[in-house]
């Protein structure tokens, strides 16, 4: 499966669990949590090492990801 899919599929499943997902104008993902946490991400993360950093800094915003 693609890194870009994978991304996709955090954003999916962080907005079940009330964040709001934006993207941003140069082209990243803006995630702001319910607790008002900000997590920037990049489109197309260049590894896999990038997923697990996102899934990590949502779990410090309170995401219960």
């Amino acid at each position: 499966m693609s890194q870009r899919s994978e991304m996709r599929k955090l954003l999916a499943k962080a907005e079940s669990h009330g964040c709001t997902v934006k993207r941003t104008g140069g082209g990243h993902w803006k995630i702001i949590a319910p607790s008002g946490a900000v997590v920037i991400t990049g489109f197309s993360p260049s590894s896999p090492r990038s997923i697990h950093q996102t899934i990590n800094r949502l779990r410090h915003a309170g995401v219960p990801i």
